[in-house]
């Protein structure tokens, strides 16, 4: 005996396009962090020696490190980092402040393939809600018909979303941020 059925394949149910722009937005924010505090470093030692990903995690940490490398023989003997910084007359402050700036955005810095830059990418896939089931396709095509048959009834009459969300059950919800109807499956 042979099952028929449909054949289940995942729709898109909506997409959350403010909550990706202001991803993307932050992601624009955290790199231009990363690039200020990077030109701080610039200005006393060789950005060259910088360990990209060793930055990202700990910008003052790999600073350091670098300043104890390119400039640390400056009397000819070993000294602590805080004392060289103290000789040199840095201040690591703004960098410590970058930094701390910096880890409060949430959204992933990674290395170039190339190793010398940075990007942050923003996914538009995580802010879009797919189907789980014939069951919810089904939802999905039948709201997408009832919102086509509102935009048609609106030619002609006022139609009030929240009253239409409210009398399917918020079947269909009315998203206030762009002004549209969506299924709520």
């Amino acid at each position: 005996m042979k099952k028929t059925g449909k054949k289940f394949v995942p729709m898109k149910v909506w997409t959350d396009g403010i909550s990706y722009d202001l991803a993307q937005k932050k992601a624009k924010e955290k790199l231009i962090i990363l690039y200020r505090a990077f030109d701080w470093c610039s200005e006393h030692i060789d950005t060259d020696a910088i360990d990209r990903q060793a930055f990202i995690i700990d910008m003052v940490k790999e600073f350091r490190r670098c300043l104890q490398e390119q400039r640390g023989d400056i009397l000819k003997q070993p000294l602590p980092v805080e004392k060289l910084m103290f000789l040199l007359d840095i201040q690591d402050s703004p960098l410590t402040l970058l930094n701390n700036e910096f880890h409060t955005y949430a959204q992933e810095v990674v290395v170039t393939e190339n190793g010398d830059d940075w990007k942050c990418e923003v996914n538009k896939e995580s802010f879009t809600r797919y189907t789980k089931d014939v069951e919810e396709n089904d939802q999905v095509v039948r709201g997408n018909n009832l919102i086509k048959a509102i935009e048609m009834v609106g030619k002609y009459r006022k139609v009030y979303p929240l009253t239409i969300q409210q009398a399917t059950s918020s079947f269909l919800l009315w998203d206030m941020r762009t002004q549209q109807y969506r299924v709520n499956i």
